[in-house]
């Protein structure tokens, strides 16, 4: 079977990919050379992977990586899969730590890692994360390990920031993309087949968030991602009235600061 009998349709980009990646190609080369013949023992592979994603399955889970910020991470099933708006909040949240000298910082919801890791690489500071899902503090660990920053962030399973509350002094900013979907909303298909308690937080989206304030109050300076609507923002100004909003790469907003209520 030639390369060129395998691509079209809805999911031709992702089809490109995939035997891009089963030949140990560029996307560049496939489109070269359509009609070469797949070889025997990668075709079984290769056709099953297409099958697989054309029945909506998400493409990173099949290739088994997510690139972000210029780093390739890898991720699998039952862990969210990192998306492009995050790279905004983390350019956000890189400018500030710059520019405010920050040390130590906290995740919550750290998912394949890609935020807390991205910071220890990126601007050299320490991180803890935390996730309820023990198969993201595993993947997180890893990736920590690959990308070389394992001395610089430690992961740990809980709720919120209550795993590292001996490190409370010393964290002087939260950073989240939290669950914020509300919970009766019909997401694409591809989104259904990630863990449900990293995208739905309750009937209006915003439980996190009211849980996280109403924890913590105003402890720490804190960026997070959210769903933007006006009437998710109007909860955020309840808990934080000086609270500001950013914009992601679409013109959306998508993040907000809240400023501690530090003495």
């Amino acid at each position: 079977m030639k390369i060129g009998d395998l691509i079209d349709g809805e999911y031709l980009t992702d089809e490109i990919l995939i035997i891009a990646r089963a030949l140990g190609k560029t996307k560049a080369w496939v489109l070269s050379n359509l009609d070469k013949e797949i070889p025997e023992d990668v075709l079984d592979e290769i056709l099953e992977k297409i099958s697989l994603r054309k029945t909506g399955y998400p493409l990173q889970y099949i290739t088994g990586v997510k690139e972000f910020m210029g780093m390739e991470f890898t991720v699998r099933e039952g862990v969210f899969i990192p998306r492009y708006e995050t790279e905004t909040l983390v350019e956000i949240v890189l400018d500030y730590v710059k520019s405010k000298g920050v040390k130590t910082a906290a995740e919550i919801g750290i998912g394949s890692g890609v935020i807390s890791i991205s910071m220890a690489k990126l601007a050299g500071i320490r991180v803890f994360g935390t996730d309820v899902n023990d198969e993201a503090i595993i993947l997180s660990k890893e990736n920590a390990e690959r990308l070389g920053v394992s001395h610089l962030v430690e992961f740990s399973n809980g709720e919120y920031l209550d795993p590292f509350e001996k490190f409370f002094d010393d964290i002087e900013l939260v950073v989240s993309n939290p669950p914020y979907v509300e919970m009766n909303f019909k997401v694409p298909r591809e989104v259904t087949f990630e863990p449900a308690d990293a995208i739905f937080s309750g009937k209006d989206g915003m439980d996190f968030i009211r849980g996280y304030f109403k924890r913590y109050g105003r402890k720490w300076d804190t960026f997070m991602e959210f769903s933007g609507s006006e009437y998710s923002k109007s909860v955020v100004k309840s808990f934080c009235k000086e609270a500001r909003f950013f914009k992601d790469l679409d013109g959306a907003e998508r993040f907000f600061f809240c400023p501690s209520e530090r003495v």
